[in-house]
This record gives structure tokens, C-alpha cells and sequence, in this order.
């Protein structure tokens, strides 16, 4: 019976499995119905009527057609992130996520960040002000010493 069905329905080979053990399981109620009904045909027709005017389904799945791939949330362009973290930001409140983002960077394992995050949110609210100023000035001193070192070399002609 398993192989005239998988003929006939000519099911891919990693379904097979799936449809061998549908069969198996109806194959099973099949020989427990017909030695409850005595073994007599009119007998087991009577009393499974409605067992047998439903159809067998196989559970087999049509597969998906291909959809656009999913980037990875740090490949999203900004107006994504915003889109897809809206619903978060608008049902959770302000305190829960920065906790959630302090204790998520410390689960990392980077806790410089982690601490820096509670610092600025859980502290004075000018303290977020006071480290952008100081990242500010660290990048232009940057600046400035990259572009001195390159006018030194010039002037050295190197």
C-alpha cells in the first residue's frame, strides 16, 4: 500500500518519512476497526461509517515560495530600526529599557559600555551631556594631532 501511494502521489524524498508514518498509523486503526468488527465486511462498513467517509491527510506542506531574504538588525538602515523597535519603545517604559540595555551590555561581557550606559541614565541628566562633550573634544584633539603629524611629515618632506 505505502509504495503504490508514493507513486501515485510522487512526494520528495525527505517527505517520505512523513508519508510512511501516516500510513503506518492509519494502517494500524485500519486492523484495530476490521478485528473489532468481527472480521466481516458489512459488519465493519456499519459501524465505521464515518471513519471512513474522512479523508486521509498527509501533512505534507507545498513549500513556501522564496520571499525577500531578512537582514540582520545591524544591517537595517535607520528608518528600519525605528520601524521595527516602534512597538517596543511605545508599550515599554523609558526606565526598563535602559535597565534592559545596561544589563544586556554587561551579559556581553562589555562592561565598560554597560557601566557607561548607567552612568548617563541612571545618574543626573547632564551626565549625558558631560560625556558627549568629552567624546567631542577627544575626536577634534584626534583630529588635530593626525593632520599636525601629516603636516610635520610634509614640511620633513617624507
Amino acid at each position: 500500500m505505502e509504495k503504490k501511494v508514493i507513486e501515485k502521489t510522487k512526494y520528495p524524498e525527505r517527505e517520505l518519512q512523513t508519508i510512511k508514518r501516516i500510513l503506518s498509523r492509519f494502517k494500524y486503526d485500519f486492523k484495530q476497526k476490521w478485528a473489532a468488527a468481527g472480521r466481516k465486511e458489512d459488519r465493519f462498513l456499519k459501524i465505521n461509517e464515518l471513519w471512513l467517509s474522512i479523508s486521509i491527510k498527509l501533512g505534507i506542506q507545498t513549500p513556501k515560495k522564496e520571499s525577500r531574504q531578512i537582514k540582520k538588525f545591524c544591517d537595517l538602515s535607520e528608518r528600519s530600526k525605528w520601524r521595527k523597535t516602534n512597538d517596543l519603545r511605545v508599550q515599554v517604559p523609558l526606565e526598563e529599557l535602559t535597565y534592559a540595555v545596561h544589563m544586556s551590555q554587561r551579559a556581553a561581557g562589555h562592561a565598560d559600555v554597560s557601566n557607561i550606559i548607567k552612568d548617563m541614565t541612571e545618574t543626573t541628566p547632564t551626565r549625558a551631556s558631560k560625556f558627549k562633550k568629552v567624546i567631542s573634544s577627544a575626536k577634534k584633539e584626534n583630529l588635530i594631532k593626525k593632520h599636525t603629524i601629516r603636516g610635520i611629515g610634509n614640511f620633513r618632506g617624507g
